[in-house]
């Protein structure tokens, strides 16, 4: 049996309204999910951080649509062997009003 570390989505209410695990993304393992950020196109920016022997088996972060198809996927290990943590800025919407979620 493989383990499978996971990421949950937790709405204001404290709903468990989604979760991503390691092994959700079909071809494309994600060792360790140290971030995300829900974006308002509805989709989530996934950083994957590479390390314990993983460097360079993957992209580095990913942009995921449900049912968690890869949209969009960032790899450059030659400048960037392994990236922990990444935040879009310029996302549209209020996160003092629970618009934007990192």
């Amino acid at each position: 049996m493989k383990s499978c570390i996971f990421t949950i989505r937790i709405d204001s209410e404290e709903k468990t309204v989604g979760k991503l695990g390691t092994l959700d993304v079909p071809n494309n393992p994600l060792r360790l999910i140290p971030s995300f950020q829900s974006l308002p196109d509805g989709y989530i920016l996934v950083i994957h951080w590479l390390s314990h022997g993983y460097l360079a088996t993957t992209g580095q972060f990913c942009e995921l649509d449900e049912p968690k198809p890869i949209v969009r996927q960032f790899t450059d290990h030659t400048r960037f062997p392994s990236i922990n943590k990444m935040q879009i800025f310029n996302a549209p919407g209020d996160p003092t009003k629970d618009g934007v979620w990192h």
